[in-house]
């Protein structure tokens, strides 16, 4: 007697394939986070998730198609929670130590989202079109999207005189860069002696405010 392998009886029925794409994305969330995107394969992703491998690629052709899923929704997100966090309010110092609470607190809330989506693959090519700032909105992927909704909050606060006279793609660059730093540094590094979270969220938000303050 034939008897099914244990991937194959784990394996959804018909009529489950609009769950699958979801399903697929989470399994890989933490099978990439955990243990790295190379590390992992599709077949082994496949057996987590109960379809074949055949199924699996019928959603996505390879891991960095997931992975590339997975960056435009984390995205996406982003975009969404730093213009609810902006709609609406005024135009001072104190939308930028919110706006920084907001995406710090973005990363903490999704930490498999956020490193996966700013490290990991992080030496793949992007072309030429997709770093152009000056293409229109909507044609920019969403990750540049999610670059010039923040951009648009510095020329904001520049424009109301809040942020001594600058260059508004070079300080919310580099805000962002210090953004992301604490994010990645407290995320990878979870058994460092580092001092009360908070307090190093505070210290990192004020040297930004206080160094951008007009």
């Amino acid at each position: 007697m034939i008897t099914r392998s244990t991937a194959e009886q784990a394996r959804k029925p018909r009529g489950h394939g609009h769950e699958r794409r979801a399903e697929i994305i989470e399994a890989a969330k933490t099978l990439f986070f955990d243990e790295g995107v190379e590390s992992v394969t599709t077949r082994r992703l496949a057996e987590r998730v109960g379809v074949s491998q055949t199924g699996l690629y019928v959603y996505f052709p390879n891991k960095e198609a997931i992975l590339d899923a997975i960056r435009r929704e984390t995205f996406i997100a982003l975009t969404e929670v730093i213009s609810g966090v902006a709609k609406d309010a005024p135009a001072n110092i104190d939308l930028l130590r919110a706006i920084g609470r907001t995406y710090i607190g973005f990363a903490f809330t999704h930490p498999k989202e956020f490193q996966l989506t700013f490290k990991a693959g992080s030496t793949r090519k992007h072309s030429t079109a997709e770093l152009d700032l000056s293409r229109p909105y909507a044609e920019q992927s969403p990750g540049i999207q999610c670059f010039l909704t923040f951009r648009r909050q510095i020329e904001r606060l520049l424009e109301a005189g809040v942020l001594r006279p600058a260059d508004p793609t070079v300080i919310a660059q580099t805000t962002w860069m210090v953004f992301q730093g604490v994010c990645l540094m407290l995320i990878d590094w979870p058994n460092f002696p580092w001092a009360e979270r908070e307090a190093l969220i505070e210290q990192s938000l004020e040297m930004v405010v206080k160094g951008l303050a007009a």
